[in-house]
């Protein structure tokens, strides 16, 4: 009778089997865990964003709302597409010289590719290099749409145009727009 050797362990060729099938199973949970990453990151980039972008439009819509006068500057030939908003928040209105006095101004205006925000006592100081803060970056579009009466802009409409960024991708992510309108509430009185 012929005694069988009880080998201990795996062959040279198990050992290299386990080991590739090992390494792939590894290398496709990696690539999984990467991609779910990224997208993850993507979609919080683009949700904060978003959320911005909203915050933006909400704080433009109601400096409107409670303004005493809003001015806006031309960005198009037409004379009623605007880039910049310059809005009265508080002045006393003088009979004799036709003017806010005491006045307190908001201005939100596009430069680039950024929104910028300031507040100050006269519309002229506030410009993108002195006195205003950018808080909105990645912004296509702008455009204040005044509709006036008499000289008077008594309501705007706004278009706001965001497009994320995939850093990790180095691409254009999903764009978006908001759009909203806002009607001075002293003239609405």
């Amino acid at each position: 009778m012929m005694q069988r050797r009880r080998h201990r362990g795996l062959s040279m060729v198990e050992l290299v089997l386990t080991l590739s099938l090992a390494a792939m199973i590894l290398v496709a949970v990696l690539s999984a865990l990467v991609g779910l990453s990224n997208s993850v990151r993507g979609n919080d980039r683009h949700l904060r964003a978003r959320h911005a972008a909203s915050f933006i439009m909400n704080y433009t819509l109601a400096k409107i709302r409670r303004a005493k006068m809003v001015h806006c500057e031309p960005a198009g030939a037409d004379g009623h597409n605007y880039s910049r908003l310059e809005i009265l928040d508080e002045g006393v209105w003088n009979p004799e010289t036709g003017k806010y006095e005491s006045t307190q101004y908001t201005v939100i205006e596009l430069e680039g590719d950024k929104v910028y925000v300031g507040s100050g006592t006269s519309p002229d100081s506030l410009t993108t290099s002195s006195g205003m803060i950018p808080v909105l970056s990645n912004v296509r579009q702008l455009v204040f749409h005044s509709i006036p009466e008499d000289q008077v802009h008594t309501a705007v409409s706004v278009l706001l145009t965001v497009g994320a960024i995939d850093s990790y991708n180095k691409k254009e992510a999903a764009e978006f727009s908001l759009t909203g309108s806002a009607a001075l509430r002293s003239i609405l009185d």
